[in-house]
């Protein structure tokens, strides 16, 4: 297993991958003093192994590489792997937006974590 970072300024991933073929991704906007969480999607066959806490982990520390105190994030409400992990990692919940996403409609959990 290997992680490749990709930039395209302001957005900016992290690749996981098994030899040479990626399974897992995560997206982020990094604006410093601030990194926003776009998205983490690892493939089905993948999921519940710790690969998502994985990106997780390596996008803390670039938080803190990159001297950003904050992380924030939005989740569909339902979704609740994800908020487990964000919660195991500290995020707390901070908000919601309504109808936020589409197909269908949901509202969005909004999540922050202070680093360092």
């Amino acid at each position: 297993m290997k992680i490749r970072k990709r930039a395209e300024p302001p957005k900016y991933y992290l690749e996981i991958f098994q030899g040479n073929v990626p399974f897992g991704i995560l997206e982020y906007v990094l604006v410093p003093p601030e990194i926003q969480l776009i998205d983490i999607r690892v493939q089905q066959e993948y999921r519940c192994l710790g690969y998502g806490a994985h990106l997780l982990t390596e996008l803390l520390k670039i938080a803190v590489e990159q001297k950003c105190p904050k992380l924030f994030l939005e989740v569909r409400s339902s979704n609740e792997p994800a908020k487990k992990l964000y919660k195991k990692f500290g995020f707390k919940e901070t908000g919601s937006r309504k109808a936020y996403y589409r197909d269908p409609v949901e509202d969005a959990l909004l999540m922050e974590l202070s680093v360092g």
